[in-house]
């Protein structure tokens, strides 16, 4: 008679995987033993549930039960945390290649024509093979490779648990991620959120400290393109870090950095959350401001000399979907210098001061400007300051940064809060 499923038994902990295993192993070996017809299409039962005393195959099958219970056995007795991912590395190779040379086999025909003992055994080692990628196809045998964003190709043997921040718009999207865990080292200059500040620093922009990442073991590091130079991700690689490079170059830019980097630490579905988000807030900016008027617009981001943003920059992007005019959005660089001459020839309607300097006085700015009495801005009292952080950083805040220029541009269209379907989101500061 067929044994039916083999039933769990207590057993300690650790071991129910093995006896899963065996139980598995051996009822499929009973569903394929299919018994002789005698003639063409016929069979005398569909299935053959008594195994002779002395089947050719138990030798197999007892051989493969005993190499995925060894292995079972080492990843469960608390072996090295990588050992797991070893193991399936290893095996990933051979396996193409038994697969492969399989799949050439049954596309000539050839499967047919093997002795029956010989098929048998070629299912039980596929079944077996099966169970390993089981086992250890989940998230310790997780591997991947991703293109970054500069075309580099970076190589994951599992989703990041250490992971280190060269720049504070990747720590600001790692952290609205949920990532706080997995964050264990940070830029000098990431400053929000708060616990930001609480992570060992590894560095500026342009001077790593490369010992001090190498102490912190991390299995990621993630880079800007728009701060870090090659040479430094290129030393980084060559201490064995697989380091990801982002490199957005406008809103839309950084709404996929977010879902690339949302893809390579396994955080896809709160990524997808966040820049639905981002887009539903910029669609209402742009209802809000169709058909009106496009004020002329001055942003400055330099003080001595006085330097703007051009062609390309986050801020002339910022600008256009605000419902706003660069009066410096035809100029080839990004961030070109411009004289107070050009200015008054140009006359912006808003004059918008970007905070980018921690230690500035821009109160003092501010009056600086308000001695030119014929540019428009001025005369009507439209100098304003506005927060570097939430315009200049290629992340989740920069929206709030689109919502606070809309409306220091269109204040009658803004007297209040932009309006979201979970509620309402003040804008103003």
């Amino acid at each position: 008679m067929c044994r039916p499923w083999r039933e769990k038994s207590p057993s300690p902990s650790g071991r129910n995987s093995r006896y899963a295993l065996n139980s598995a192993v051996e009822s499929v070996s009973l569903l394929c033993r299919e018994g002789r017809g005698n003639t063409l299409g016929q069979r005398t039962r569909p299935f053959d549930c008594e195994v002779p005393e002395r089947a050719p195959w138990r030798p197999c099958q007892g051989g493969l039960l005993g190499i995925c219970t060894v292995i079972l056995c080492f990843t469960e007795s608390g072996g090295p945390e990588s050992s797991p991912k070893r193991v399936f590395r290893f095996l990933k190779v051979p396996l193409k290649g038994f697969f492969g040379a399989l799949s050439g086999a049954l596309c000539a025909g050839t499967f047919a024509t093997l002795g029956r003992t010989v098929r048998t055994v070629l299912i039980r080692i596929i079944f077996g093979f099966l169970l390993i990628f089981f086992f250890f196809g989940g998230q310790d045998g997780w591997a991947s490779s991703f293109t970054d964003e500069v075309g580099r190709r970076v190589d994951l043997q599992g989703p990041p648990r250490r992971i280190v921040s060269l720049a504070p718009n990747i720590t600001e999207i790692l952290f609205r991620l949920g990532l706080d865990e997995e964050i264990v080292g940070v830029s000098l200059h990431c400053n929000y959120p708060e616990k930001a500040k609480t992570r060992p620093p590894v560095g500026s922009y342009i001077r790593l400290d490369f010992e001090r990442i190498l102490s912190l073991r991390p299995d990621l590091v993630i880079a800007t393109g728009a701060g870090n130079t090659r040479e430094m991700v290129k030393r980084l690689e060559e201490f064995g870090l697989p380091v990801y490079v982002v490199f957005p170059k406008d809103f839309d830019g950084v709404l996929q950095s977010i879902l690339r980097v949302g893809q390579v630490v396994k955080r896809e579905k709160e990524a997808t959350e966040v820049v639905s988000d981002m887009r539903k807030r910029k669609e209402r900016i742009r209802e809000v401001t169709e058909g009106l008027p496009r004020p002329r617009v001055f942003l400055q981001v330099g003080e001595a000399p006085i330097v703007t943003v051009g062609k390309g920059s986050f801020g002339n992007d910022l600008i256009r979907l605000a419902g706003g005019e660069n009066i410096a959005g035809h100029e080839k660089q990004m961030y070109p210098r411009i004289g107070i001459e050009e200015i008054l020839k140009r006359a912006p309607d808003v004059i918008l001061v970007s905070s980018m300097n921690p230690d500035g006085d821009y109160e003092k700015v501010i009056r600086e400007w308000k001695r030119w009495k014929t540019i428009p801005a001025v005369k009507q009292n439209r100098v304003h300051l506005i927060d570097s952080d939430l315009i200049d950083r290629p992340a989740p805040r920069i929206i709030e940064g689109l919502e606070q220029m809309a409306r220091l541009l269109h204040p009658q269209r803004f007297k209040g809060s932009l309006q979201k379907e979970q509620g309402k989101v003040s804008i103003a500061k």
